[in-house]
């Protein structure tokens, strides 16, 4: 996909991370059009769907599953809506499709649907997408976080109910559009608690509503965990919002990372997810030199930084086409 010099410095700061990054929120000044998130998306559908003509026919499996995953997510998703009716046959379809995820935004959270069909369950995960800010700034260095946040295993027979399948699909499509005061962290102004548009929104609408509710359909998913240490930052002079890292590019991470440790146990999910973030950040050094104006040369070498630590955590697996 064709990308501006303005997109790819999005990229560059939301994927990469580097030492200097924006003071403020940086999406409002990018052009119309598609926005910078969806941009992001696209560019690691593409990617993957790159990804995925070098692996292995007996791997090909799970990573289409993955990819159905991030095309539904895009079909879905309308930047701040929802459209119920394909959300509704998204789920009702998880059988075949595999795994559905979802990006709440109004409450920030993150939404993964895996069916597993060895057991006959859907298992579905919750958890926040962007830390409050005093998290991330008290944190010593890298933030540790636990996933799934909360997961719940339902019957498979569900899928086949489609009042379920519908109302489920409601109350999502409700979440992602409505925001609630209540929920969204406080300061005081004259002794007045006022909701701070510049912190987060604690997901408990999502995380502890209505996983409670899906509870009563199914149990508690003894799925095992995992931890991200996550870099994050709040960087916010002479702005109305701060600049965090693009919670919408968290929750892909992590649905990805999930769905493989789902299908995938004894380690190879994590090699596998390992071996495409390693290729996924190859990809954008790539691109890098295809922008023109020309890249600054420190952000190539940012990149190639980036490249070699991502080589590092495979600790000799690597595949040898991501090489």
């Amino acid at each position: 996909m064709p990308i501006s010099k303005n997109i790819f410095k999005y990229l560059f700061h939301h994927v990469i991370l580097p030492p200097r990054l924006p003071q403020h929120y940086d999406e409002d000044e990018l052009e119309v059009g598609c926005p910078p998130e969806r941009s992001l998306h696209l560019f690691a559908q593409e990617a993957l769907e790159s990804f995925i003509t070098e692996t292995s026919p007996e791997e090909k499996e799970i990573w289409h599953i993955v990819v159905g995953m991030l095309q539904d997510w895009k079909e879905v998703d309308k930047r701040g809506s929802v459209c119920q009716d394909t959300l509704t046959h998204i789920i009702s379809d998880l059988k075949s499709k595999g795994a559905a995820a979802l990006y709440i935004r109004s409450h920030n959270c993150g939404w993964v649907a895996y069916y597993d069909k060895c057991n006959y369950k859907v298992i579905i995960d919750a958890f926040e997408a962007s830390p409050i800010a005093m998290d991330v700034i008290s944190a010593p260095g890298s933030l540790a976080r636990q996933f799934p946040g909360v997961s719940v295993a339902l019957p498979g027979g569900l899928l086949e109910d489609a009042r379920f399948c519908k109302e489920l699909s409601k109350s999502l499509t409700r979440l992602a559009t409505e925001e609630v005061g209540e929920m969204m962290f406080k300061s005081h102004k004259a002794g007045i608690p006022v909701p701070e548009e510049r912190d987060t929104t604690h997901p408990g609408l999502v995380t502890e509503g209505l996983m409670s509710q899906l509870l009563a359909f199914g149990e508690s998913s003894t799925a095992p965990l995992f931890y991200k240490n996550t870099r994050d930052d709040v960087n916010w002079r002479s702005s109305r919002l701060p600049w965090r890292s693009s919670p919408h590019w968290f929750v892909l991470r992590v649905a990805l990372h999930t769905v493989l440790l789902r299908a995938l146990p004894n380690g190879e999910g994590q090699k596998r997810y390992n071996n495409f973030m390693l290729y996924f950040v190859a990809e954008l050094g790539i691109l890098s030199t295809l922008i023109r104006p020309s890249v600054p040369s420190d952000h190539l070498e940012i990149i190639r930084v980036k490249t070699c630590r991502r080589l590092l955590k495979l600790e000799g697996e690597a595949y040898e086409f991501v090489l």
